[in-house]
């Protein structure tokens, strides 16, 4: 897995948008073409206002795109490398293909209900997770900011810190300060599932 010297072994990789749509939110279909991005930046930020400054520097979450959207095809947000896989066939086959070139699998969590995925991050000796389980029992119930300190090194990572998801308006309001530009996804009250996803992706171009 090709990374700059001075950036940390990635130890969570992301399947971007099974984890969007089962576990956090699906886009609201009245927002028309802006609707998918808005709930992928919902979702980043949901993400990274909940981590500590070094956690956030060992994820790395790949969404699906096999189109140009405007934006570079691997960024990072507030330290988290995001790569759209436009480069591949699908999101799986990146994800599946940086599994493969880990080079410590078995300090690697895999986050993603895809059994394809799964499998080749067991085969490896990864620690696999399912989308729903990773939101609830990994990311730290306080935003980052709130943090006292910033996690270190050598000092406590997500994976020492359980604890339940609290209301997701209330970090939002915190790190934007009462407004922002990030909306919230639609509740559906169920994960959505891969052809739902893949109508989602097919309707905005993605």
């Amino acid at each position: 897995m090709a990374r700059d010297r001075k950036q940390p072994t990635i130890a969570t990789l992301i399947d971007g948008y099974n984890l969007m749509f089962q576990s956090i939110g699906a886009p609201d279909a009245r927002r028309g073409a802006l609707a998918l991005r808005e709930a992928r930046q919902y979702c980043l930020e949901y993400i990274a206002a909940r981590m500590s400054e070094w956690d956030r520097s060992r994820v790395w979450i790949v969404f699906d795109s096999q189109a140009d959207l405007g934006l570079p095809k691997e960024h990072f947000y507030r330290g988290i490398r995001v790569t759209f896989s436009r480069d591949h066939s699908s999101a799986d086959e990146l994800i599946i293909q940086a599994i493969r070139s880990h080079p410590t699998p078995k300090k690697l969590t895999v986050v993603s209900s895809d059994h394809q995925i799964q499998r080749a991050g067991l085969g490896r000796g990864a620690r696999v997770m399912e989308s729903e389980d990773w939101v609830t029992h990994r990311l730290p119930e306080c935003p980052s900011e709130l943090f006292a300190d910033e996690r270190s090194p050598g000092g406590l990572s997500i994976d020492d810190k359980l604890g339940p998801i609290g209301d997701a308006s209330e970090f939002l309001d915190h790190v934007q300060g009462g407004g922002g530009s990030v909306e919230k996804p639609t509740d559906t009250g169920r994960p959505i599932g891969p052809d739902e996803t893949k109508e989602w992706l097919d309707r905005f171009g993605y």
